[in-house]
């Protein structure tokens, strides 16, 4: 595949007009006529779903173990602009991205899968996955930038990832996988090293994996997350769930020697125990074994 930048994004700086101080109730909580938790029906397919679920198991694992308190890891939530009840700047009252990410959001809310940009914050990063019905809303195509990367760099999200699992649209340049980062008012493409690409916010490299295919879908390639400071890739969770049976394998194996070891010292205490009981000469011989030699002459006495 030819490795085809997307448009870099352009300088314009979009400023969305939200709100100073927090609500006493969290906005989505409080107007759910305006901010649905449910959303628009996805048309999303099998391998969106499945992709999403392994890069969302992947971001919340590696910020988990990098010590951060309260992480949140969401797909397909709705992130709400603005307050005031107006549309953001490009027309959009909220969007949808596959993938959204807080290191430490400030407080738990009802419902989980909505959060709002004057009382959340910006998430720390956000993945969009491509499929054929919506990937012109999530890239731009000859230098032109639509309007879901305008809304996440307007925002201050400090990193955006377009990820293509299904390799749609090379023809137009569109890559296997692509970030942009937040740098001052404008997003800069994030360079890639070979098949790898660092991530400021995960503190590791996103790296490309081989084809895959779970849970019935068609192959598609696989985008993993290497451990920080490591060569290895966090486990997807068909191979967590692989790896499990492995281990149950090995413990039912190991359970099933120690059982059989037991019978067999217990049956070889059963005969011996008959052999004492049977034999005067090997219950005295086993006696100055286990006390020092008897004392004939004084027992007879």
């Amino acid at each position: 595949m030819a490795d085809v930048a997307v448009a870099p994004a352009q300088t314009q700086t979009l400023t969305p007009s939200l709100a100073r101080e927090r609500p006493e109730t969290h906005p989505c909580n409080a107007r759910p006529d305006l901010y649905p938790a449910g959303g628009p029906p996805l048309g999303t397919g099998l391998i969106h779903e499945n992709a999403s679920d392994h890069l969302a198991n992947f971001i919340r694992t590696c910020l988990r173990k990098s010590g951060y308190a309260r992480v949140v890891v969401s797909k397909d939530p709705l992130l709400h602009a603005d307050r005031s009840e107006e549309p953001a700047p490009n027309g959009l009252l909220y969007t949808r991205p596959s993938i959204l990410a807080y290191k430490a959001l400030a407080a738990h809310r009802d419902p989980a899968n909505a959060y709002h940009l004057g009382y959340d914050g910006p998430p720390d990063l956000v993945v969009e996955i491509l499929s054929e019905s919506t990937w012109k809303k999530d890239v731009g195509i000859g230098g032109e930038i639509v309007d879901k990367m305008r809304y996440y760099r307007s925002v201050g999200v400090s990193e955006y990832w377009i990820y293509n699992p299904e390799l749609l649209q090379q023809q137009q340049g569109i890559r296997f996988f692509t970030g942009y980062a937040l740098q001052g008012n404008r997003y800069v493409p994030i360079k890639g090293r070979g098949r790898c690409w660092p991530s400021a916010v995960l503190g590791t490299m996103w790296e490309r994996g081989a084809r895959h295919r779970s849970n019935g879908s068609e192959p598609y390639m696989l985008m993993r997350l290497r451990k920080p400071d490591s060569t290895e890739w966090y486990p997807t969770s068909d191979e967590r769930d692989a790896e499990l049976e492995v281990t149950k394998a090995i413990l039912a194996e190991r359970v099933a020697e120690l059982e059989a070891t037991e019978i067999a010292l217990e049956r070889a205490k059963a005969k011996k125990k008959s052999e004492l009981l049977t034999d005067p000469q090997a219950l005295l011989d086993y006696y100055e074994r286990k006390f020092g030699p008897l004392d004939r002459g004084k027992s007879r006495s």
